[in-house]
């Protein structure tokens, strides 16, 4: 890897000229503070995260709302990696591939499952990456207020994007939104 490399970094003695950011990116993590990264594409967001989440030492969940635009379904995805299903109305049947079950689920189902796959879990910081592509932004504040409210001494959420204007429901809750207050 040169000196000039500009792919996104993992390690934090590869990313230059961010000692003070990465300083305090750990100690927001450290603190359980949610932060909110943004700013312009390609200016080191994700790296900056990756290498806050590495340097604190918690387990990372990262989704990428580019890789998967449905929230719940990349959350479950990633916090069941091992598991061969799918949360899209219908469920896949493990070594039976041409079998599917048709589901739906409800919040409370839903919150009930992310309470399960929480519950064993230590220190973890969520990255949601290039949130703004999340496609439902009512299920997303949804889950992020029942991490504030169940989860909040064992996850931390940090959030990226690019888009100011589309990530101002989170920053900006009005009274309807389960972020509010």
């Amino acid at each position: 890897m040169s000196l000039f490399d500009t792919s996104p970094k993992h390690d934090p003695k590869l990313l230059f000229s961010r000692e003070k950011e990465l300083a305090d990116l750990v100690k927001y993590i450290q603190e359980k503070r949610w932060t909110i990264l943004i700013g312009p594409r390609r200016v080191g967001k994700t790296s900056l995260a990756k290498c806050a989440i590495k340097q604190s030492g918690h387990q990372p969940i990262i989704l990428d709302a580019r890789e998967n635009t449905n929230f719940t379904d990349n959350l479950l995805q990633n916090l069941t990696p091992n598991s061969n299903f799918q949360v899209t109305g219908n469920i896949t049947v493990p070594n039976m591939p041409y079998i599917s079950i048709g589901a739906s689920y409800s919040k409370q189902v839903l919150k009930k499952t992310l309470d399960n796959i929480l519950e064993g879990r230590k220190k973890t910081v969520l990255l949601l990456d290039e949130a703004q592509w999340f496609s439902n932004r009512r299920t997303l504040t949804m889950m992020l207020a029942h991490l504030y409210d169940y989860h909040y001494d064992t996850v931390t959420p940090i959030i990226t994007g690019s888009a100011v204007g589309v990530l101002k429901s989170i920053l900006e809750p009005d009274n309807k939104s389960p972020l509010f207050g």
